[in-house]
């Protein structure tokens, strides 16, 4: 990895399971959005008052060009709206890791930081990439004058059709912004933002260091 992915593996899987337990009970998903390919659906979540979003497109790549753009860490600038910075804070293994990011936000609210696991996994039968998404919050001191997003979860999932010669491609998120801002904005955003992320996603697959990428830093792919 360019910025480069033992960590306490059972808190992932207690997280993971309270996460999957609590989305049990989720509602069903509503599609918002399907433009351009890209499916955007949204779902409440018990106990939260902003909603999950899941989007969805196929995109005409190698699993490898998709892994070499999530492992270049400091390109997510480009291709997520409103991001302001990016970083890796630590390298745990080839499939886990520590990232930070400041997201920019339009004033008089507050910028928002982020901390999270992100831990990578491989199914041995499909051969699909799994990208887990976790809150790490207090792995570093809050900043001042930024608000910590303190509940996070989500995935990126990648599906690979060899016949077709591309891959499907699974967004999955959920947070807690905290701080002043309220559902009604932030809900508005989980259609547009995902929908915008997968769009820019796709165009930066073209560029020659994506599109012709030979070999995965995260050591999945056989």
């Amino acid at each position: 990895m360019n910025s480069r992915l033992p960590g306490a593996i059972a808190c992932l899987i207690i997280s993971a399971s309270l996460v999957y337990s609590l989305h049990l009970y989720a509602d069903e998903w509503k599609l918002r959005k399907n433009r351009k390919g890209i499916q955007v659906y949204t779902r409440s979540v018990p106990g939260s008052k902003f909603k999950e979003f899941k989007a969805t497109t196929e995109l005409e790549a190698s699993m490898t060009s998709i892994l070499a753009l999530m492992e270049d860490i400091p390109s997510y600038q480009k291709w997520f709206p409103r991001l302001r910075e990016s970083k890796l804070l630590k390298m745990i293994s080839s499939r886990e890791m520590i990232l930070y990011q400041v997201m920019d936000i339009p004033f008089p609210a507050r910028d928002r930081d982020s901390v999270f696991r992100v831990l990578v996994t491989r199914d041995a039968r499909t051969g699909s990439v799994t990208f887990n998404l976790s809150s790490a919050w207090d792995y570093v001191p809050e900043q001042s004058g930024v608000v910590r997003v303190k509940i996070i979860s989500g995935s990126w999932t990648f599906v690979t059709d060899r016949n077709k010669g591309t891959v499907t491609v699974v967004y999955q998120m959920h947070s807690e912004p905290g701080g002043s801002l309220t559902p009604l904005l932030t809900n508005a955003a989980v259609v547009k933002r995902p929908f915008t992320v997968l769009m820019n996603m796709r165009e930066m697959l073209k560029e020659p260091r994506y599109r012709d990428a030979r070999k995965s830093d995260v050591r999945l792919l056989k």
